[in-house]
């Protein structure tokens, strides 16, 4: 599943819960940008405390969310993996 912190982490947010309470067998590639990027820069749930947006003109008071540390919780994913686009091989699949 193709997903975005937006989508998986807020909107989206139940679906993600159902998926690791009920450890179905399936691929998560969360895209995490830190922003909505399809409505032109609304801040999301892991933007950085701060956050200048055209939402949050005065900067953003939420602290962000820590996708990894939730997938890690109470009803822990199988293997959650951190990855960035520069990292070019898996921390822990060395």
């Amino acid at each position: 599943m193709i997903t975005g912190d937006g989508d998986s982490l807020s909107i989206g947010g139940n679906h993600l819960i159902h998926l690791l309470r009920r450890n179905v067998d399936v691929n998560v590639l969360l895209f995490n940008n830190e922003i909505y990027g399809l409505t032109k820069g609304q801040y999301s749930p892991t933007s950085p405390e701060g956050s200048v947006t055209k939402s949050t003109p005065m900067g953003s008071v939420d602290h962000p969310f820590n996708p990894l540390a939730f997938c890690k919780g109470p009803m822990p994913a199988s293997w959650p993996v951190p990855w960035t686009a520069t990292r070019n091989t898996c921390a822990r699949c060395s």
